[in-house]
């Protein structure tokens, strides 16, 4: 079998350092080696990223002009795209109340807007669409997943990384596969609902498969049901992976939230 191939500061890194560091701290609390520098950079560059879109939104809203935002109406971004709003009016000391955070969290209304800064609308939408209403001049700056970005690839600008809700595209196979390694992967079928970003991946590494069969939704169930011999499919802790008897090849890459905004040049319709 090939060795696992883990990148210095991946999020597969960072996972077994926490898991490493949770060991060391039950047997040896008092001494813990720092962070491996790759580690460390991630983190020093994710805070900063952070704050860089942070300062984006609160610029605006300095000078109370109009920004729209459009974000996830209901997934796992949601919460995320709120608290960062909600951090940049802080930075500028514009008042939340606890009644308009809770019509917040609702999520209700398809635009939203806070009485202490009416210059601002929250848009809430499909993550699919959201690049579409910043190309189309419909919203400023939108939040979606960087896989997202990486399939579709839309006309918009990736303004900062967000470093929270961190995603995992990869390779999965069944438990009693005898597939061991990407090469193995050479005429068979995959089943992804990510197909462009599998192709370019294949094309990289020079494997064939049979088929590349798209799916919109529980890609796992191709191989439970043995639709295809292995799947691309996103995770974020490799559970539904495991209790569906999967077993992860590899990595293909991580992703995290961006913050996007028009491209340069780029004029709405």
């Amino acid at each position: 079998m090939e060795k696992k191939r883990i990148i210095p500061g991946s999020r597969e890194d960072r996972r077994m350092w926490e898991m490493e560091e949770a060991d060391r701290r039950r047997y040896t609390p008092r001494i813990l080696p720092p962070l491996p520098d790759a580690i460390l950079e991630y983190y020093i560059t994710r805070d900063n990223e952070r704050e860089k879109a942070k300062e984006i939104l609160a610029e605006k809203m300095r000078k109370r002009e109009e920004l729209r935002i459009a974000i996830q109406k209901n997934g796992r971004l949601t919460v995320l795209s709120l608290n960062l709003v909600e951090t940049a009016m802080r930075a500028v000391n514009i008042p939340l109340t606890k009644e308009i955070r809770e019509e917040w969290r609702k999520n209700r209304k398809m635009v939203l807007s806070p009485d202490t800064l009416q210059t601002l609308k929250i848009i809430s939408v499909r993550q699919a669409d959201i690049p579409w209403y910043i190309e189309s001049g419909n919203a400023d700056y939108g939040i979606v997943g960087e896989d997202l970005l990486v399939e579709k690839e839309p006309t918009v600008t990736a303004l900062a990384r967000l470093g929270e809700e961190e995603i995992s595209l990869v390779i999965a196979v069944s438990k009693n596969s005898k597939i061991r390694k990407m090469r193995d992967l050479n005429g068979k079928i995959v089943a992804t609902s990510f197909p462009n970003t599998l192709k370019k991946e294949l094309a990289r590494r020079k494997i064939e498969p049979k088929t590349i069969t798209v799916l919109r939704g529980s890609v796992e169930t191709a191989l439970v049901t043995g639709l295809a011999d292995a799947i691309c499919d996103l995770t974020k802790t490799g559970e539904t992976l495991a209790a569906n008897n999967l077993r992860q090849l590899e990595t293909i890459r991580d992703y995290e939230p961006i913050l996007i905004g028009k491209a340069s040049g780029v004029r709405g319709l």
